[in-house]
């Protein structure tokens, strides 16, 4: 090669099978735990993470099935909130569906697009349950002492 010469490359362009470009939902998470209790957001966070075995894939698309059982995560069928197809590349949403009663545990499921627009099937269904999400629906009383102790030795006595 003579000094100052420059060489160029023609890159063909690479379409994979169908089988080797599709990415997979994973590590599916609401409020940055896995299946957690108590949540006490109104619109919980859910994010999910992608795989593929094909370097450089890449969510071009999103959707997000809610529901009260593990059967009703079908399009058309999730009775709490289906995003519908969202053409994003985001990772993570906020619950946007019907308002969540407290102490009701829900299933959510995600599925995507790859920039070729293979749609993945619906991921492994995760959970979460919510807490308890207005002040009148906490019930308790305070645990205290005898009446006039202020600072009560709680204690058992046994006999050995």
């Amino acid at each position: 090669m003579r000094s100052g010469s420059v060489a160029w490359f023609a890159r063909a362009q690479y379409d994979p099978p169908a089988g080797e470009r599709v990415v997979t939902a994973a590590d599916l998470r609401c409020g940055y735990a896995v299946d957690p209790l108590g949540i006490d957001e109104a619109a919980p966070r859910l994010t999910w993470g992608w795989r593929s075995a094909r370097r450089g894939a890449r969510q071009a698309a999103f959707q997000v099935l809610v529901a009260r059982t593990r059967d009703r995560l079908m399009p058309g069928r999730a009775d709490l909130w289906d995003s519908g197809r969202v053409d994003d590349c985001r990772s993570a949403v906020s619950y946007g569906g019907a308002p969540l009663p407290s102490a009701t545990r829900c299933f959510w499921s995600v599925r995507g697009w790859d920039q070729h627009g293979a749609a993945t099937a619906f991921s492994a269904p995760a959970s979460f349950e919510m807490g308890l999400l207005s002040r009148a629906e906490w019930r308790g009383r305070w645990t205290a002492g005898p009446e006039g102790v202020s600072s009560p030795l709680l204690r058992c006595e046994l006999m050995l």
